[in-house]
């Protein structure tokens, strides 16, 4: 497999470059790149399988280099030291990341991940460009795989996602359900800056569409679907927080 490295920091570059040549012979370095313009040139020039790309940069960063393409026709490795919310936005759409300083067993997994070539993540790198674009904006969407296939949903028409073990099933507005191999826990950690709160260990509802809060049998919400959802003790603070905000 073809692979480019795009990083500013050349010494971080170079000692990466060493570490895939010594520990992953199956890839071959074709080229480092210093900047966002100047990885473009090279993926253009030698149709890699596969680039690390830094997220931050000076001047144009990952998200701007991928944003200059129409079309990406090649798997994404990022690299990065910080950015919260790129770092959630990227374990979401379980597209691969390693985390700096380079680890050799994280480096080793996410090479394996590309080789399995997963098509649904050039889907995943498009909705995630998108998102990151305005973080916290309900009209954002996102990609819901399956195993019959993938569906985009707006935020803003998830009522409310139950947990189902290692699954979660989401609840739209419209009355349709949509199940996810994500656990709720990665929902609740990308969806925070939307109004999501967590009102149970198997239960998180989106705010903007809480109808109703009844205390008459212990405490449990009422959504703008009719749906209800029970609200544990220890979760009522943080519902109460969250409610006296909107």
């Amino acid at each position: 497999m073809k692979a480019i490295i795009i990083d500013d920091v050349e010494k971080v570059a170079l000692s990466l470059k060493q570490m895939v040549e010594t520990y992953c012979k199956e890839v071959e370095i074709v080229a480092v790149a210093n900047s966002a313009d100047q990885g473009k040139e090279y993926i253009e020039k030698y149709k890699p399988d596969f680039i690390f790309l830094d997220i931050q940069m000076p001047g144009k960063g990952g998200f701007d280099l991928l944003q200059s393409f129409e079309r990406i026709d090649f798997e994404v490795i990022f690299v990065t030291a910080f950015n919260e919310y790129a770092i959630k936005a990227i374990k979401f759409g379980a597209i691969d990341y390693i985390l700096k300083p380079v680890d050799l067993g994280e480096l080793r997994d996410a090479i394996q991940r590309v080789q399995e070539k997963d098509k649904a993540k050039k889907e995943e790198i498009k909705n995630l460009l998108e998102n990151l674009k305005n973080p916290g904006d309900d009209s954002n969407t996102l990609i819901i795989n399956s195993e019959k296939g993938s569906t985009l949903v707006k935020i803003r028409d998830i009522v409310r996602i139950q947990s189902d073990g290692n699954y979660s099933t989401l609840h739209l507005l419209d009355g349709s359900k949509h199940v996810s191999s994500k656990n709720l826990k990665n929902f609740e950690l990308f969806l925070e800056k939307n109004g999501f709160v967590r009102v149970h260990h198997s239960h998180l509802i989106n705010i903007n569409q809480l109808a109703k809060l009844n205390k008459e049998s212990g405490l449990e919400v009422i959504m703008s679907t009719g749906d209800v959802v029970p609200v544990s003790v220890r979760k009522k603070q943080d519902l109460m927080e969250h409610f006296n905000k909107f």
